[in-house]
């Protein structure tokens, strides 16, 4: 099964190395509104870790099912 997503949000702690993000579920066929608007069915929040310049590694991540628009999106 092939899984489809947005990056909506990302906020990053350069000095630490550490960074947060909010990715939207996209789901084929029932991606938009009626008036055109991004339409998510979950998201998944994430936490990386800078391994070296240029590299994140991916240290946590959360499912949460829920349809939203991109209007409506969760923030990190």
């Amino acid at each position: 099964m092939q899984h489809f997503a947005d990056v909506l949000e990302i906020k990053s702690d350069e000095e630490k190395g550490v960074a947060e993000m909010i990715v939207g579920r996209v789901i084929p066929g029932n991606s938009h509104t009626q008036d055109g608007t991004p339409l998510y069915g979950a998201h998944y929040r994430m936490r990386l870790r800078r391994k070296h310049e240029g590299f994140w590694q991916l240290t946590w991540s959360e499912y949460r099912p829920g349809w939203f628009n991109a209007n409506e999106a969760p923030r990190v």
